[in-house]
């Protein structure tokens, strides 16, 4: 609303810098961000209303302390809503496409290897019940796309920019990034693929 302010806390400077180019260039004033770790550092946030993480609790060393500063942050009756992953490995290809698949399992080693979870929804629950949250909403979200559609768009950037970093750990070799990069370019042209994309559960908490 007009008197309203949104407060975004990420830890990337290269993403805060894009996302301050989009409030610039949409005339946003109310929009304010703090760059920071979500694990250390302090957040600076009382009495909010609600707070929103999407693919947060995938990256952290601790979702029981993101669930503790999230609930310090919220005024009383203040909710809270998750997108986070449920059943990572659902990220499949039809026709099958084996390679990616393999691209599948070696992201989720990745994250597991720097201290994350790639379902980290499954625990959640529980967290927050423990932390005096009522559980108001729980839906799992799974899409079926091709390659035409818009949301193919999002996995696809993943795709192109992940494989690349695999590369970076030495979790992969040179070879290996082509092998992806051939098999996903062969998905996006052939016009009877579908991308079913990893199941994310959604969930709307309240105190």
């Amino acid at each position: 609303g007009p008197s309203g302010s949104v407060y975004g806390l990420e830890r990337s400077s290269r993403f805060l810098d894009f996302a301050k180019a989009k409030v610039v260039e949409r005339g946003l004033h109310h929009v304010r961000f703090a760059e920071l770790d979500l694990m250390t550092d302090d957040w600076d946030t009382d009495n909010f209303d609600s707070v929103w993480c999407r693919w947060v609790a995938s990256f952290v060393s601790s979702p029981e302390l993101l669930v503790s500063n999230i609930s310090a942050s919220l005024k009383p009756g203040g909710s809270v809503i998750f997108h986070e992953y449920a059943d990572y490995r659902t990220w499949r290809f039809a026709p099958r496409r084996p390679v990616l698949e393999d691209f599948v399992i070696r992201v989720m080693s990745s994250w597991r290897e720097s201290g994350g979870e790639p379902d980290a929804a499954l625990s959640l629950l529980s967290l927050l019940s423990n932390s005096g949250f009522k559980i108001r909403h729980v839906q799992p979200l799974v899409f079926s796309v091709a390659p035409h559609d818009f949301l193919w768009q999002w996995p696809a950037a993943f795709v192109k920019s992940n494989v690349n970093r695999l590369l970076e750990l030495a979790q992969a070799d040179a070879s290996w990034v082509h092998e992806v990069q051939q098999e996903f370019a062969a998905a996006e042209a052939d016009p009877s693929t579908l991308m079913i994309t990893p199941m994310v559960l959604e969930i709307i908490a309240e105190l």
